[in-house]
């Protein structure tokens, strides 16, 4: 019995929307509802609940509760409105629709602030989602730009084609979530980990594409138990900064990466400045045989510092959050 429990508190620990934390997570201090439907003190739009709903320089969690439905908007936090909670129904049911394109500072939604949680909704930009990566009309459209820190996502979904989303600074965490596109669909300078979601290559090109530039900088994507699906082919990164940094740890990775791996795009020659990494992955496309040579094989205590959340999280940001099932 005991070895059950302990699995299911593990099972729980790595697919649920919570984190184990060391003290009670902070309160809500306002909710308010948004549907599209309307209704007495509901805002239609979540934009204007974010407009007229949150304070100016607020310093206590608001949970703006997203009714089911197709928000065809753009969203944006700004900077002086942190602490914003966004919780939907279901990414199934709750859906953010926007379109831009050929810009990376516009979105379906950006993030500017700080402290910002946004949990089981899907936000996509409509732009290219039906066409292919070898169209002439495929420009970048990004679907959620995370430009605050301490930024989290918890079960959702983006949706898009190029350049997906822009984990662009600070550090983030993404839970269980759904990520699709074909060509550097998780791409920027955060500091972030990346655990038990889905990747959806759907066409050919690279899942990430960091863009760490300094060898003592504090940045990298670190992506756990997850699972690379889709049709491919597709590399698992290219270095969009001369000290790019991607660890794959204990992924399951589908036939549709590349047997490459990893391409340095710009930085042809400075290979030795990249950390590119495996560790412990499965599947047809976890094969390292026919990798590029300048893989990185982590030393023990680099390795820890990756896998750690203290990556992330040295102070207790994620245990302080006020998340609700």
């Amino acid at each position: 019995m005991r070895y059950i429990t302990m699995f299911v508190v593990l099972l729980l620990f790595i697919l649920g929307d919570w984190t184990l934390s060391k003290g009670a997570p902070a309160p809500i201090s306002r909710e308010i509802f948004v549907n599209p439907q309307g209704g007495s003190g509901i805002y239609t739009t979540i934009q204007d609940a974010i407009n007229q709903g949150v304070p100016g320089n607020n310093t206590g969690w608001v949970l703006i509760n997203v009714a089911p439905g197709v928000y065809a908007e753009n969203v944006t936090v700004p900077r002086d409105k942190p602490y914003v909670y966004l919780k939907g129904h279901q990414r199934s049911t709750t859906i953010v629709a926007g379109r831009s394109s050929g810009n990376l500072w516009e979105a379906t939604l950006m993030v500017l602030a700080d402290n910002f949680i946004a949990q089981r909704i899907t936000f996509k930009n409509t732009f290219n989602v039906a066409g292919s990566i070898l169209g002439n009309d495929v420009k970048p459209a990004v679907a959620v730009s995370a430009q605050g820190d301490k930024n989290s996502f918890y079960r959702c979904a983006f949706i898009g084609l190029q350049d997906t989303l822009f984990d662009a600074i600070g550090r983030h965490f993404f839970r269980s979530c759904y990520i699709e596109g074909a060509v550097d669909f998780i791409f920027g300078d955060g500091t972030s980990m990346y655990q038990a979601c889905v990747i959806n290559a759907t066409g050919y090109g690279f899942i990430t594409a960091q863009r760490r530039e300094t060898p003592d900088g504090p940045s990298g994507f670190v992506l756990k138990f997850t699972r690379v699906i889709g049709t491919g082919p597709t590399y698992l990164g290219r270095a969009y900064g001369a000290y790019s940094r991607v660890l794959f740890y204990k992924s399951t990775l589908s036939g549709s990466v590349d047997p490459k791996g990893w391409d340095p795009w710009n930085f042809v020659g400075h290979e030795n400045q990249l950390t590119y990494a495996e560790v412990d992955c499965r599947g047809d496309g976890a094969n390292t045989s026919q990798r590029v040579s300048w893989e990185k094989t982590l030393s023990p205590s680099e390795l820890k510092s990756l896998i750690s959340t203290s990556f992330i999280d040295n102070e207790g940001w994620l245990a302080n959050q006020p998340l609700s099932a």
